[in-house]
């Protein structure tokens, strides 16, 4: 067992005051043991925190003070400052039953200064616990090594019970907490098993107790804020309490735990830098530094000077670093100590022995032989954001690591075509993606010519997942107006970055240069890259490269990707930038064209647009050409499919609505704000389409517009009716390939014109209703014109009368009542008593009004009078199978679309069958719909 020796010179002042010394002494024997015995239960990975570490410190401090200063100091301090360095990591060596009378047998509450501390340990245990279930993956890594540990409250039941994660858990509260736990252990000793306590200092006189503990704990808190604590014990005297000069010794041991140098000598093989207040990374438990010699200044004895030679970025910037905390340790000392001690006559002032740290980093000698960029530069991004690019965000699917990077390649030739037009200058902006073979290898590269990046725009976005450049003050200042709406449209949004090309592969290369920069940078990294070496090239060409080493995996995937995924080459849906693909196996003309319109283009009649709240323009069309880019937004598609909130409302409203839109549009829109709400994958929107009701309203329009174009083919002339089989279909009603039969009988037929078949109409109608059934497509009545003016009829080709698969045909109850002409066959058949083919209520409720050889009619809740002659007249043709007379029956409609149609067809709702009369009529209504128009002219 190694024993606490106090260094020489500090033992000399302590022997002076032999009370103190024998305390000291017997507390460094016990404390020996204890460090020596201890196994670091919940540190098992940490660096050396037992007696060697102390001995170092010990050493450490009794080095750094001048010469001039040991000579004033007494027995009081040096005490004060051993028993301090004895406690400051005390914590570190805590055991299970410690730690469990800690937090659950509030064994310490006793012990805690509120001056200091607000909470008991059970209540920071819990706040800590709250936090743990939250930790990123970063976090979780560097705790347990292991990011994908799941969070769970360790049992303080059995020591055996807890679990290496839960030891690590316990570990990193009490690291965060030890200078606390320091600082009472110092009052109360170690409280071990069943209660035994070993007692710190027994005997110590309780100022010396006090300030032991606080110097102690001082070296993981800001000096300062120790002071209000020294008023309340030492009251005017707070500076030096009990003449002991505590605030010098917490200066002491603050650099004396961050510096451990040898007692005659300082070099690479003594020094030992440690985080002060995380001592977590593994890194830091072996790190090796570059450092050729390190000896005092020649010119400046209180300056240290150290000569390194880093090899690497990384070892540049560990050593800056390093050097920078070393300095700012040794400025924050010499502040206090001025503060404290500056009055002092100039003898009497304590001092340690430097003041600064220099090094050769900033030599131009060495700056210049360097070829590496000394910064520190690596993948920057919230914790958890990288994992944006695997499943279950993107499924690793390399194809939406391509769509990522189309994407940047657009915004970035929007930016420069944007700077380029303001001073006039011609640019043609291009992209080239794709597939390519080199030395066996297989690669993925994209290249643009747009504005290229800058050294600051590499670093703080293109490498920092989460940081979107577009919020940043620069881009607001270049492409934003007075009024902070954006002037170019970019997709970039969640600042996802390089890292979506790790979808592709585990290597990038990336070549950039801004178009401000005679000078462009280049690099090669993989995600976990802790440096990435950027080089300064000045052969490169204005915009950016990227290459990424790809496997024959993900060359399949990207060409046969899964069901919802889009293709590697369809994601950009634009003509411009123009976009050349390579390696596309199959070009199938219609993967890549035909392109959408471009937010400036004229469009060409089957495309309208609308400029909704909070976008710039919104494009829609049910061309079916262009059904392959269902949904996209500034160019680039978005898979999911897109429904309408308003969408079959409620069931009762099935036969308003959703008879009008059952399908969606083809949906372009360009949104420079960012506004769409867009899921984290692009995938889908998050919510409710913002403009569904502009768009439902845009349909309306277009539907109005189309039945104001619609040409029947039946009509009447004179006493004849013709009435063809046809039906008035609106795109937004169905796939065009696909007959929709709740559509296939939707006009309604007038002496006087038409109408379609929906609530709002009905209103209007003040006619009752005959719907014909017949065998064939065609069918011509004559009328007299008492009839013709008092009906209204409907048209529909049947076989025959089917027998319990029609209650269209069969039961007018569902329309409200109404009455019945079939053939006496067919009546027999369906009325059949011993069968179930009509429902039971309509066999009790219906009554038979005319029954003759061939034919029955029959009514049902129906009171108007029977007209045998209109029936007699249109059972002259023989092609007719039924006749069903009912009342116009109101149904349910749409407020919007009852609102566009009172708007534009006024208050008379039939439409002539003649063009010429409609056009007169609806005057109006053609020239406010003329855009809607034109693509019907020609049907």
């Amino acid at each position: 067992m190694n024993y606490i020796v106090i260094p020489e010179k500090l033992e000399g002042i302590l022997k002076k005051d032999p009370f103190l010394h024998s305390i000291v002494e017997q507390t460094a024997a016990s404390f020996s043991k204890i460090l020596y015995e201890s196994k670091l239960f919940f540190f098992e990975e940490y660096t050396d925190h037992g007696s060697d570490h102390i001995q170092k410190v010990l050493r450490a401090a009794e080095d750094i003070i001048t010469p001039e200063t040991l000579e004033l100091l007494s027995s009081k301090d040096v005490a004060v400052l051993v028993l301090s360095v004895f406690l400051h990591d005390i914590g570190m060596h805590t055991e299970f039953s410690t730690f469990k009378s800690l937090v659950e047998e509030k064994a310490y509450d006793d012990c805690r200064e509120t001056i200091l501390d607000q909470k008991c340990w059970n209540e920071i245990w819990e706040d800590y616990l709250d936090e743990a279930k939250k930790f990123s993956g970063k976090q979780r890594f560097a705790i347990f090594g292991d990011e994908t540990v799941e969070y769970r409250r360790p049992s303080l039941f059995r020591k055996d019970d807890l679990s290496g994660s839960d030891r690590k858990l316990i570990g990193e509260f009490i690291r965060r907490y030890h200078p606390r736990l320091a600082y009472e252990i110092g009052f109360k000793g170690i409280i071990g098993s069943n209660g035994q306590v070993i007692e710190f200092a027994v005997g110590l006189p309780k100022m010396l107790r006090q300030l032991s503990a606080i110097v102690a704990r001082s070296h993981g808190i800001n000096i300062r804020d120790t002071y209000q604590y020294l008023e309340s014990i030492g009251d005017k005297a707070w500076k030096r309490p009990d003449q002991v000069n505590v605030i010098f010794l917490m200066v002491v041991i603050r650099i004396a735990d961050y510096f451990q140098f040898g007692s005659n000598r300082v070099n690479p093989e003594t020094l030992k830098i440690k985080t002060f207040s995380s001592p977590i990374s593994i890194f830091e438990h072996k790190k090796h530094l570059a450092i050729d010699f390190i000896q005092p200044d020649d010119v400046d004895q209180e300056t240290l000077f150290v000569k390194s030679n880093p090899t690497s970025g990384l070892m540049y910037i560990r050593l800056k670093s390093l050097f920078k905390d070393i300095q700012h340790e040794l400025d924050l000392s010499w502040a206090v100590l001025g503060e404290t001690y500056g009055n002092f006559q100039l003898d009497r002032q304590l001092k340690i022995r430097y003041r600064r740290i220099d090094s050769n980093l900033n030599s131009v000698n060495l700056l210049r032989s360097i070829s590496y960029i000394p910064e520190e530069i690596k993948f920057k991004s919230d914790a958890d954001l990288p994992k944006l690019l695997v499943a279950p965000l993107y499924g690793n699917d390399p194809s939406y690591g391509v769509r990522e990077m189309t994407q940047n390649a657009v915004d970035a030739c929007k930016e420069r075509e944007f700077e380029e037009k303001e001073i006039n200058t011609m640019y043609f902006p291009k992209i080239q993606m794709g597939i390519i073979t080199e030395n066996q290898n297989t690669f993925f590269i994209v290249r643009d010519n747009g504005k290229g990046m800058n050294l600051l725009e590499l670093k703080n976005y293109f490498l920092k997942a989460g940081a979107s450049f577009r919020k940043s003050l620069d881009w607001q200042l270049k492409y934003t107006n007075d009024e902070g709406e954006p002037k170019i449209q970019r997709n970039g949004k969640f600042g996802v970055g390089v890292l979506s090309t790790f979808l592709l592969g585990n290597e990038i290369y990336v070549e950039t240069r801004s178009m401000h920069d005679g000078v462009g940078y280049s690099f090669t990294a993989k995600i976990d890259s802790e440096q990435i070496e950027i080089t300064k090239r000045d052969d490169l060409e204005v915009g950016t490269f990227i290459k990424i080493l790809i496997n024959n995996v993900t060359v399949d995937s990207l060409n046969a990707p899964k069901s919802k995924t889009k293709k590697w080459y369809q994601w950009y849906v634009l003509k411009s930038p123009l976009i050349e693909y390579i390696g596309i196996p199959v070009l199938d003309s219609k993967s890549v064209a035909p392109y959408l319109p471009n937010y400036e283009d004229s469009l060409p009649n089957v495309w309208h647009s609308f400029k909704p709240r909070g976008f710039n323009k919104v494009m829609w069309t049910y061309d079916e050409n262009y059904r392959s880019k269902a949904f996209s937004c500034n160019g680039i598609l978005i898979p999911s499919n897109i429904d309408l909130p308003t969408k079959y409302p409620n069931k009762a409203s099935y036969d308003g609505y959703s008879k009008i839109i059952n399908r969606m549009p083809i949906i372009s829109i360009f949104d420079y704000k960012g506004t769409l709400p867009l899921t984290l994958n692009r995938n889908s929107i998050d919510g409710q389409l913002p403009f569904s009701i502009d768009l439902v309203r845009e349909i309306y329009k277009d539907f109005i517009a189309s039945l104001l174009c619609f040409k029947p083919n039946s009509n009447f002339i004179d006493n004849e009716m013709r009435i063809v089989n046809e039906s008035f279909i609106h795109p937004s009603f169905a796939d065009p390939n696909t007959k929709l039969q709740s559509h296939l009988d939707n006009i309604i037929y007038l002496s006087e014109g038409f109408m379609y078949d929906y609530g709002y109409f009905r209103k209007y109608i003040k006619k009752k209703l005959i719907t014909l059934f017949s065998k064939k497509d065609e069918l011509v009545i004559e009328l007299a014109d008492s009839y013709k003016n008092g009906y209204a009829f409907k048209f529909e080709v049947e076989n025959k009368v089917r027998l319990s698969y029609n209650w269209n045909l069969s039961d007018p109850a569902y329309n409200g009542g109404g009455r019945v002409t079939m053939p006496k066959s067919s009546y027999l058949e369906l009325f059949d008593p011993n069968k179930n083919r009509v429902r039971k209520g309509l066999k009790q409720e219906h009554i038979v009004e005319i029954e003759t050889d061939g034919w029955v009619t029959y009514s049902t809740l129906y009171k108007e009078k029977l007209n045998e002659e209109l029936i007699s007249n249109i059972l002259i043709n023989k092609s007719i199978i039924s006749i069903k007379e009912t009342s116009v029956n109101e149904r349910q409609s749409h407020d919007m679309l009852d609102n566009l149609i009172k708007h534009y067809l006024k208050d008379d709702l039939i439409i002539p069958y003649d063009m010429a009369q409609r056009r007169k009529k609806f005057y109006t209504a053609y020239e406010e719909l003329a855009e809607y128009c034109a693509k019907y002219k020609n049907e």
